[in-house]
């Protein structure tokens, strides 16, 4: 057993009532439902490329259309992504290193249903770092109104084929009658374990990398944890609580169905390959190098050509088979699938369909058709990354004020310009045509235009205003009549 695979079965456990092992370890109850853990388990699987009726041998093949469209979405989601405070610096440090994992860590959210960043003081560098933890290392334990207030962050370490740790890290937040009177506490305990199993308890020091840990912090006044539960913005309506759910957790039958069709697909393509039926004495033979007789065919030879023994007739000696399949029927199903897989998933129907000739669908049919898409990506945007990471600084400016670093980010948000490119939704030509009609509406202005659109200086643009109003045309460029 691999030792992922022990890990899981152990977390598994932990979650499915061993109370003792719970309450030695964290001293907290578990508030997600065996269910769940088992739906982000599953969500993983498929995710990573081995869903349950791949490994059950059920299907032999997947097509990862949920790690397609994962990345797709996410990409999506965080296309020309721009955080920043005006200070290099302070850019550079803190937020470029968010800006350089987002994709993919809003993939790994859209795939399990969440992910945590936890920002934490590193000692050596005297600066704030950033670690992310998937749902399945997450153990929620307090629920508040929604937010998630105290949770079991899990870390694994590997040191050879005998030794393997678990390092639990447990926070637990006590709120008050008001932010004055809330205590925050975080506790690191390491753990051995083996075959799925918690074991005795060991020294933090017994793997390098936790050595530097304390093993137990209390701050007071802090008015949100310090790590961000960054959950898909979509209700769970598998178990109703306020868990987050995969991009694709209701759209499971259809991705089994897709794997299904996919499997049998290959499978019949294989198995209509041209082949030749011919007598056993026409296949040539040699010794091998233990005197054994045996065909002398190459690999090729050997998939095209089938022995038949017993051929009465020599008008029979050699039969050609070429039957064919029907690939242009499973396609059509494939296709037929995915929409609706599309649908459920609250993505238009033909977001991951090509056109009559075989191409894929502009980016203008995308603004046009694809609104069902667009409009996800902008509640991903606006309703899980914003607030997700306006949270995140806001436990980065609490540690860099509890470690007394500098520069530190901005008291506000206003200060911190967070910004999402649409051009991956939207073409150039749509964009210059929007541009132009808010020209005409009086919304934007003619110099603004001219320097994004055409590519001129303040000073070229102001220039070629000026000679634009000499020539008093009957409409200028932009449609205005003389004298407009």
């Amino acid at each position: 057993m691999g030792l992922v695979s022990r890990f899981r079965g152990w977390l598994m456990g932990f979650l499915f009532g061993d109370e003792q092992i719970m309450k030695r370890a964290t001293g907290l109850v578990p508030a997600l439902s065996t269910d769940m853990m088992r739906m982000i388990e599953a969500w993983r699987d498929i995710y990573s490329g081995h869903p349950s009726w791949i490994r059950d041998g059920r299907w032999d093949k997947t097509t990862s259309f949920a790690k397609v469209v994962c990345q797709d979405i996410a990409g999506k989601a965080t296309n020309e992504f721009e955080i920043s405070t005006g200070d290099e610096l302070l850019d550079a440090e803190i937020l470029h290193t968010i800006s350089a994992v987002l994709p993919d860590k809003v993939e790994a959210a859209l795939a399990l249903g969440a992910v945590v960043p936890r920002p934490y003081y590193d000692a050596e560098t005297g600066r704030i770092a950033i670690d992310w933890y998937t749902a399945d290392r997450v153990v929620p334990a307090e629920w508040d109104s929604g937010e998630l207030i105290s949770a079991i962050l899990i870390d694994y370490a590997y040191i050879d084929r005998d030794h393997s740790y678990a390092k639990l890290e447990t926070h637990r937040m006590r709120r008050g009658m008001d932010v004055s009177q809330n205590e925050y506490t975080i506790t690191s305990k390491a753990f051995t374990y083996n075959g799925g199993s918690l074991g005795q308890e060991v020294p933090l020091s017994i793997v390098p990398a936790w050595a530097g840990i304390t093993p137990e912090v209390t701050i007071r006044n802090l008015a949100h944890p310090l790590f961000v539960y960054m959950k898909t913005p979509f209700t769970n309506n598998l178990d109703m609580s306020p868990a987050g759910i995969s991009f694709f957790a209701n759209a499971i039958d259809q991705l089994e169905e897709l794997d299904r069709t996919f499997s049998t697909m290959a499978w019949e393509r294989e198995a209509t390959e041209a082949k030749a039926f011919v007598d056993e004495s026409m296949i040539p033979q040699r010794y091998d190098s233990k005197g054994n007789v045996v065909d002398d065919l190459s690999a090729f030879d050997r998939k095209y050509y089938r022995k038949l023994a017993g051929i009465e007739t020599s008008a029979n000696l050699l039969e050609v088979s070429t039957p064919q399949p029907r690939l242009a029927s499973y396609k059509d199903h494939m296709q037929a699938v995915i929409s609706y897989a599309c649908t459920i998933m609250q993505l238009s129907s033909n977001s991951y369909t090509t056109d009559a000739g075989g191409m894929p669908a502009t980016a203008k049919q995308v603004l046009s058709e694809d609104k069902r898409t667009y409009t996800t990506v902008l509640g991903l945007q606006n309703k899980m990354i914003i607030p997700a990471l306006q949270a995140l600084l806001s436990s980065v400016r609490a540690l860099q004020s509890l470690y007394g670093i500098s520069p530190r980010l901005p008291e506000s948000d206003d200060d911190i310009t967070i910004r999402f490119g649409d051009s991956v939704m939207i073409d150039e030509e749509t964009e210059r045509q929007q541009a132009l009609s808010e020209v005409r509406d009086g919304v934007r202005s003619k110099l603004s235009y001219l320097m994004d659109y055409r590519g001129l200086s303040e000073e070229d643009a102001r220039k070629e205003l000026d000679e634009i109003g000499s020539e008093k045309p009957a409409y200028d460029f932009f449609g205005n009549g003389e004298g407009a």
